[in-house]
C-alpha cells in the first residue's frame, strides 16, 4: 500500500477549485536548492508526467522524486527526512505539508495528528458538496451530469 503527501496551498489535497502553486515558481524554489536536480532523459522516459524534480539530499534515503501535478507537489511514501525537505519548500511556497489522509506534520517529518478533512467531514460529504450544482452567472452548471441548466 502507498501514500501520497502533497505540498498545497488547498484545504484538502484533492480539491480541483483551491489555489494553485505554479509550476515556474515551484521549479525555481526547488532548484535553487542545490539537493535537487532535474531527472535525466532515461528518467523522464520512465515516467509519464514529465513535470518532476529528483531530491538527493539524504544519502540513507535515497532518491525521491517530487511530482508536480494539477498545482500540488506529490510525494510517494515519503520517509521522515523527505516530509521534512517537504516542509522547507511548502514554508518558501506558502503552502503545507499534508498527507492525502488529512496526516499533518511536524518540521522534522514525524507526525503531527490529523487536521485535514477527517476532523470537519467524511471524505463522501465533502464529494458531494464538490459535486453539487453551483451557479456561474445566470447558469448552473452540474458536474454529476455534465450539463447546463438556465436560472
Amino acid at each position: 500500500m502507498s501514500i501520497f503527501v502533497y505540498i498545497t496551498r488547498r484545504r484538502y489535497s484533492y480539491d480541483r477549485f483551491g489555489e494553485s502553486i505554479d509550476k515556474d515558481i515551484w521549479q525555481s524554489v526547488a532548484l535553487a536548492d542545490a539537493e535537487f536536480r532535474v531527472p535525466t532523459e532515461e528518467e523522464r522516459q520512465s515516467r509519464r508526467n514529465s513535470s518532476f524534480l529528483v531530491w538527493t539530499g539524504n544519502p540513507t534515503v535515497g532518491e525521491a522524486w517530487f511530482i508536480w501535478q494539477n498545482g500540488e507537489i506529490a510525494v510517494r511514501n515519503p520517509p521522515k527526512p523527505v516530509i521534512a525537505k517537504a516542509m522547507q519548500l511548502a514554508q518558501k511556497l506558502n503552502a503545507r505539508v499534508v498527507s492525502e489522509t488529512g496526516e499533518l506534520f511536524n518540521p522534522d517529518g514525524t507526525h503531527k495528528g490529523f487536521g485535514g478533512w477527517r476532523t470537519r467531514r467524511t471524505l463522501v460529504q465533502l464529494r458531494t458538496e464538490q459535486l453539487r450544482p453551483r451557479p456561474i452567472g445566470r447558469v448552473t452548471r452540474s458536474f454529476m451530469t455534465n450539463s447546463a441548466t438556465a436560472a
